[in-house]
C-alpha cells in the first residue's frame, strides 16, 4: 500500500474539521450579509416592518390571526433596532442572525452526524440558494426552521443523554416555534409521525429477548417532574407574553388558536399550486441536497438505524405534507430542505467508515466539499446579487422590482425643495412596501381607488389600469412621468407630478411628456 493510501481515522482530524467549519461559516455568513440592502423590500417585508414600526413608535402590537403570522419576529427585531437603529439592513440582519445560528446548531449533532456529516450539512445549508435568499428577507420562515432545528437538537439530547434538564431548551424551542408561525402544527405532526414510524420499524427488527424499558426510580421521577414543570413554565411564559403583547392584548393567546382554522381554510384557495411544485424547486436549485437525500433514504432502508430512519421519515413526511396542501409559496421549501439536509449529512457520516478510510479518500472528500462550496456560492451569488428580482426564478415570488427605486430620486428632489408641501396621494389598492419607505413622511395619503379633488397634491401615484381615468380628472394639473416603478411583475405604478412644480424645478426642456394612449 502506498503511503498516501495509508489507513486514517474516517472521522477527520480535529484541525481539518475546525478549518473547514470556519471557512464554511465565514463564507456562508458573508453571502447572507453582503449587500443586504440591495433587494427592495418585498410586500410581506413592508407589512412586517410596518407592525414593527407601530411597536416602536407607539408601543402597540396586537396579533391578528386572520392576516399575519406569530409575534416573535417583531419582539426579537425590536431589540436589534434599539441597538443599531431603524433601517433595511438592521431589519434583515435579524433573519441573517437566525440563519447563522441555524448553521451553528449542526455542531450539536456531531456525535451522530460525525465530522464528515456535519461538514456536508454545513455546506448544503450554508450555500443553498433558497436558504440564503430567504435568510436575506424579513419574513418568518428562517426563524421557523431555526427554531425547528433547535427543537430537534433538544429532543435528541433529551433522548440520547437521558438527561431531563434538556426539557427546558425543548420547551423554549417549542414556544418559539409556536410564536413564530402557525405551520408548527405540520412540523410537530411530521416529527411525531416520523418518531412513531421509526420506533415501529426498529421494534419489528429487534431480536427477541430485548430488554424492557426501565422505569425511573423515585428520585429520577422527582427530577423529571421538576424539569417538566420548569419547562412548562418557560413555555407558557413565552407563549403568553408574546401573544398577549406583554399583557396589552389579553385575547392574543386565544386568537392564536383561531388562526389554525383561518389558515386551514385559506390553504384551499390561496397561492394554489401543483403537487410537484417544491420538488421542481429542489431539482432546479438543490440538486446536491436531492442526490444525497436519496442516498440517505436508501441507506436508512438498508441499515434501519433509528436516527437515519427518523430523519428519512421526517423528510418524506414533510415533503408529502407541504406538497399535498394546495397553498404553496417558495419560502415554505425551507421546511423540506431542513430535514433533507440532515438526512444527507447523516448518510455521509454513516458511510464515512467505508470511503473516507485513507488519505486519498479524505482528499477526494475535501475536493468534493470545495466543489459544492464553489457551485453553491456561485449560484447563490447569481440569485441574490444579480437576479434577485427576476420572476423567472421560483424564489423570486411577487418580489418588488429594482425599478421600484426609480421613484425615490425624484421624490427626494421635490422633498428637499418643498419640504412638507410635497403631499402625495397613492390611488393604487396595492402599495406595499411604499408605506415602509415613506414612513417618515406625514403628508402621504392612501386611497382604495382614484379620488378626485386632490389637484393641490404635487404627487399622485397610480397603477397601469388607471391611466385614462387619471388623465380625465388630473390631466390639466398634472403630468405623468414615463418611468414606471414595479411593485411586482406585471404591476407597475406611475408618478404624476403637478405641472407648475415640475416646471419650477426642472424647466420645460427636461419635461418627459405623456405617451399617446390608444
Amino acid at each position: 500500500m502506498k503511503s498516501s493510501d495509508a489507513p486514517v481515522d474516517p472521522d477527520i482530524r480535529k484541525s481539518s474539521f475546525i478549518f473547514f467549519s470556519a471557512v464554511i461559516l465565514i463564507l456562508a455568513a458573508d453571502l447572507r450579509l453582503c449587500l443586504l440592502w440591495l433587494k427592495p423590500f418585498h410586500n410581506d417585508e413592508g407589512v412586517n416592518a410596518h407592525f414593527l414600526l407601530e411597536l416602536l413608535r407607539h408601543g402597540k402590537y396586537a396579533y391578528d390571526p386572520e392576516n399575519y403570522h406569530g409575534p416573535f419576529i417583531y419582539f426579537f427585531t425590536v431589540l436589534l433596532v434599539k441597538l443599531f437603529g431603524f433601517s433595511d439592513f438592521v431589519l434583515r440582519l435579524s433573519p441573517v442572525l437566525f440563519s447563522v445560528a441555524q448553521l451553528t446548531l449542526l455542531f450539536c449533532l456531531k456525535n451522530r452526524l460525525k465530522k464528515p456529516g456535519v461538514l456536508t450539512a454545513l455546506v448544503l445549508m450554508g450555500f443553498s440558494p433558497n436558504i440564503i435568499y430567504f435568510s436575506r428577507t424579513f419574513i418568518h420562515e428562517i426563524y421557523f426552521t431555526a427554531a425547528t432545528l433547535a427543537l430537534f437538537v433538544s429532543i435528541y439530547y433529551l433522548c440520547e443523554k437521558r438527561n431531563t434538564r434538556f426539557l427546558i431548551p425543548a420547551a423554549l424551542s417549542m414556544a418559539l416555534l409556536i410564536t413564530i408561525k402557525e405551520t408548527f402544527v405540520i412540523t410537530l405532526a411530521c416529527l411525531s409521525a416520523a418518531g412513531a414510524v421509526s420506533w415501529l420499524a426498529r421494534r419489528r427488527d429487534a431480536p427477541p429477548g430485548r430488554k424492557s424499558i426501565k422505569l425511573p426510580d423515585a428520585v429520577d421521577a422527582a427530577i423529571l417532574a421538576i424539569y417538566a414543570g420548569l419547562g412548562l413554565c418557560v413555555f407558557l411564559l413565552i407563549y403568553l407574553l408574546l401573544y398577549s403583547s406583554f399583557f396589552q392584548n389579553p385575547s392574543g393567546p386565544w386568537a392564536a388558536g383561531e388562526s389554525l382554522f383561518h389558515w386551514r381554510d385559506r390553504s384551499r384557495y390561496d397561492h394554489v399550486k401543483g403537487f410537484l411544485y417544491y420538488f421542481k424547486i429542489i431539482l432546479q436549485f438543490e440538486l446536491p441536497v436531492l442526490a444525497l437525500t436519496l442516498f440517505g433514504l436508501a441507506r436508512a432502508v438498508q441499515k434501519r438505524g433509528f436516527f437515519l430512519l427518523f430523519l428519512s421519515g421526517w423528510t418524506v413526511l414533510t415533503f408529502l405534507a407541504y406538497s399535498l396542501i394546495p397553498y404553496k409559496t417558495p419560502w415554505l421549501v425551507l421546511n423540506i430542505l431542513l430535514p433533507a439536509i440532515l438526512t444527507a449529512g447523516a448518510a455521509v457520516g454513516d458511510a464515512a467508515g467505508i470511503w473516507i478510510t485513507t488519505k486519498t479518500g479524505q482528499r477526494i472528500f475535501a475536493v468534493v466539499l470545495w466543489i459544492l462550496i464553489a457551485g453553491g456560492g456561485i449560484r447563490s451569488a447569481e440569485v441574490n446579487f444579480l437576479r434577485y428580482d427576476d420572476d423567472a426564478l421560483p424564489m423570486v415570488y411577487v418580489q418588488t422590482h429594482r425599478s421600484y427605486r426609480n421613484f425615490f430620486p425624484i421624490w427626494n428632489v421635490f422633498r428637499a425643495k418643498y419640504g412638507d408641501e410635497t403631499k402625495t396621494a397613492i390611488f393604487s389598492p396595492s402599495y406595499w412596501p411604499l408605506p415602509w419607505d415613506l414612513r417618515d413622511h406625514k403628508t402621504v395619503g392612501y386611497y382604495a381607488k382614484l379620488t378626485p379633488g386632490l389637484e393641490d397634491h404635487p404627487f399622485l401615484i397610480t397603477e397601469d389600469t388607471q391611466h385614462v381615468e387619471t388623465k380625465k380628472i388630473y390631466g390639466v394639473t398634472h403630468h405623468k412621468l414615463e418611468m414606471p416603478f414595479a411593485l411586482r411583475p406585471g404591476f407597475n405604478l406611475y408618478l404624476w407630478i403637478r405641472k407648475d412644480m415640475w416646471e419650477d424645478t426642472f424647466g420645460d426642456e427636461n419635461w418627459r411628456p405623456i405617451s399617446p394612449q390608444p
